[in-house]
């Protein structure tokens, strides 16, 4: 359901999906294996999107990379607002690409959950088509120059514990 997004032709809406934790530790990319994903509402009532079938490998990157996924079909919410994406994780295929490029497997996490920019607001009970950018860091110039400095210490970076829910 969701997939590489060619966002010319398509009236889609642009969402900018943000997480507060993942900036504070430096996230620039994110390879998620999502097997469902919600979308919550502003009382925090989770929507279901039922015809999600399959798991998907998401590898997002930051906004400065113009990366956008997209639904293959159209979101089926009721009027409203929703102010937070949910993706729920496979057991295994899930790591946090640093700024500093150096990369943490991520396992025991039910969800990771996205604060929609400026809400998601829903006046129709039209079904929405929407283009997802994830608001990461970028890689930081010296990541290009981190395979020399790991030949000399290992890589050190915060655990991700608070950034996904169990």
């Amino acid at each position: 359901m969701i997939e590489l997004w060619d966002h010319s032709g398509n009236d889609a809406r642009e969402l900018v999906l943000r997480n507060g934790k993942a900036k504070e530790i430096g996230v620039s990319k994110m390879e998620l294996n999502i097997i469902m994903f919600s979308v919550l509402d502003k009382n925090g009532n989770e929507h279901f999107q039922n015809d999600f079938t399959n798991h998907v490998e998401l590898n997002s990157k930051g906004m400065d990379t113009e990366f956008f996924i997209g639904t293959k079909s159209k979101l089926k919410l009721d009027r409203g607002t929703y102010t937070t994406f949910r993706f729920y994780l496979g057991d295994s295929g899930n790591r946090f690409i640093y700024t500093d490029r150096s990369k943490e497997v991520i396992s025991q996490a039910n969800y990771i959950e996205f604060e929609i920019k400026n809400d998601l607001v829903v006046n129709s009970t039209e079904d929405l088509q929407v283009a997802m950018r994830f608001d990461f860091e970028p890689f930081s110039l010296k990541s290009y120059f981190r395979s020399l400095k790991s030949i000399f210490n290992g890589s050190k970076r915060p655990q991700a514990g608070k950034l996904v829910n169990c």
